[in-house]
C-alpha cells in the first residue's frame, strides 16, 4: 500500500490483529494539498514513528458541515450588508455620510458574496481566510461610528438609529463567526509550526469582538429601551484600539512561547507574561469603551470618579483571571483529543465570568457608582446581544481550534 493510499484509509482505533506489526499513532493535519500530504507522509515514514493523515480526527466537524456553515454565513452577511445600505438610504443622513455608509455596507455585503462563492466551490479544504471577515468587521465598526455620531447629532431619528445599531451588531457577530470558521478549517499556528501574524489577529479579534458585544449588552440591561451608545473618536482610536493591539500582541507572544518549546519550569513565566498582557489589554480596552460608548467623552480628560466597591470587584476579577483560570490552563496543558474539549469550555467560561466582573468593577470606578445589576425594559434585547457575544467567547473559541481556547 502506498503512502497516498494510506492517507485515504478510514480512521481506526481498533487493536491490531494477532501477529501483525503494531499500528503507529496517527497525526491529523488539515489544510494540505494532496501533493503536500504525500510529501509529509514520505518524510514522516523515514524520520518519525507515526503516520500523517489529512482531514480531522473523529468528533470534529467534517468539510461538508463547514461548507454549509460557510454558505449560511455568506448569505447572512450579504443580506446584512444590503439592509445596512437600505437603512442608509431610509434614514437620509447628509449626502456625503450617506454615500460613505452605502460604501461601508458594500464592504459587508461583498465579502459575504465571496464567502458564499468559496463555500459553493468544489475545493478542499474550505478556506475563507482571515481577510474577508476582517474587512466585514472593520466596515461594520466604521458604519457603527458614523450611525451613532449622526444619531446623537440629531440627523437620524430613534427608530432608524436603533435599526442601524442592531444590524451593525449582527454584522460584528457574523464577522467574528467568519473568523471562527476560518480557524476551524485551517491549521492553527501550533499545527503549522510558525509564528503567524494573521492567525494572531484572528484569535485576538475573536476575543475582542465577543467581549465588546457582552460589554455593550451589559450597558443596555437597565435601560427603559435600547439606546444607541455615544461615540467619541479620541477614546476609540486613542484608547480602545491600543488596548485591542495589546490583546493581539499577546497572541503573538503565546505563539512564540509555543514554538520555542520552553521547559516545564518556564510555564510560570509564560503565564505571568500572557496574563499580564490580558489584564492590561482588557483594562485599557474597557476604559476606552466605557468613556466612548457610555459617557461619550474623551478618555484622556475623563479620569476616574472612584468607588471602593468597584475597586474591590476589579481587583478580585483580575486575581480570578490570573490565578483561577491560570490553574485551569496549566492543568489542561497536558490534555489532548476529546478530553481537552470540556476543559477548553471551562477555561472559556472562566474567562467570560472574570471579564464580566472586570468590566463591572472598572465601569464602577470610572463613573463613581456602586456596581449593581438592574434590569429594565431593554433586558430581552440586551440578552440577545449578550448571547451572541457569549457564543463567540465560549463555543466559538473552541471551534476556532487554536490554543486560544486553553491558553487565552
Amino acid at each position: 500500500m502506498s503512502a497516498a493510499d494510506d492517507i485515504h484509509n478510514t480512521f481506526s482505533t481498533s487493536p491490531n490483529p494477532a501477529g501483525t506489526a503494531p499500528v503507529p499513532p496517527v497525526t491529523y493535519l488539515t489544510g494540505l494539498s494532496p501533493a503536500s500530504r504525500k510529501k509529509v507522509v514520505m518524510t514522516t515514514a523515514i524520520h518519525e514513528p507515526h503516520r500523517i493523515r489529512s482531514g480531522y480526527p473523529p468528533g470534529v466537524a467534517p468539510v461538508a458541515v463547514a461548507r454549509w456553515a460557510g454558505l449560511g454565513l455568506g448569505i447572512a452577511l450579504s443580506a446584512d450588508g444590503v439592509i445596512l445600505a437600505l437603512l442608509a438610504v431610509i434614514t437620509a443622513p447628509p449626502r456625503f455620510l450617506q454615500l460613505a455608509q452605502i460604501a461601508l455596507s458594500l464592504a459587508v455585503a461583498i465579502p459575504g458574496l465571496r464567502i458564499t462563492q468559496v463555500a459553493l466551490a468544489d475545493r478542499r479544504p474550505l478556506a475563507i481566510g482571515v481577510l474577508l471577515p476582517e474587512i466585514v468587521l472593520a466596515a461594520a465598526m466604521v458604519y457603527f461610528a458614523t450611525a451613532l455620531s449622526l444619531f446623537h447629532a440629531g440627523h437620524i431619528a430613534y427608530p432608524g438609529a436603533v435599526s442601524q445599531f442592531l444590524t451593525v451588531l449582527a454584522a460584528l457577530g457574523l464577522g467574528a463567526a467568519g473568523l471562527v470558521l476560518a480557524g476551524a478549517t485551517t491549521p492553527s499556528a501550533q499545527e503549522a509550526g510558525r509564528v503567524s501574524f494573521p492567525i494572531a489577529v484572528r484569535d485576538g479579534v475573536i476575543l475582542i469582538v465577543g467581549t465588546i458585544l457582552v460589554a455593550i449588552a451589559i450597558g443596555q440591561l437597565a435601560g427603559p429601551k435600547l439606546a444607541p451608545p455615544h461615540w467619541n473618536w479620541i477614546s476609540f482610536a486613542g484608547i480602545t484600539v491600543p488596548g485591542m493591539l495589546v490583546l493581539v500582541t499577546r497572541e503573538m507572544v503565546k505563539q512564540a512561547y509555543r514554538r520555542g518549546q520552553q521547559p516545564q519550569r518556564s510555564q510560570l513565566a509564560r503565564l505571568i507574561v500572557t496574563e499580564a498582557l490580558l489584564i492590561g489589554g482588557l483594562f485599557v480596552m474597557f476604559y476606552g469603551s466605557i468613556t466612548n460608548l457610555t459617557l461619550g467623552k474623551n478618555g484622556y480628560t475623563t479620569g476616574f470618579a472612584g468607588n471602593n466597591v468597584g475597586m474591590v470587584l476589579l481587583g478580585g476579577a483580575a486575581v480570578f483571571l490570573f490565578a483561577v483560570r491560570g490553574m485551569i490552563k496549566v492543568s489542561a496543558a497536558s490534555l489532548s483529543g476529546r478530553s481537552l474539549i470540556p476543559r477548553m469550555l471551562v477555561t472559556n467560561l472562566a474567562f467570560t465570568a472574570g471579564a464580566i466582573a472586570f468590566f463591572y468593577g472598572e465601569r464602577s470606578v470610572i463613573v463613581g457608582h456602586d456596581p449593581s445589576l438592574s434590569l429594565g425594559a431593554a433586558f430581552p434585547a440586551a440578552l440577545m446581544i449578550a448571547a451572541i457575544g457569549l457564543l463567540i467567547l465560549i463555543p466559538g473559541r473552541v471551534l476556532n481550534r487554536t490554543d486560544a481556547a486553553t491558553a487565552a
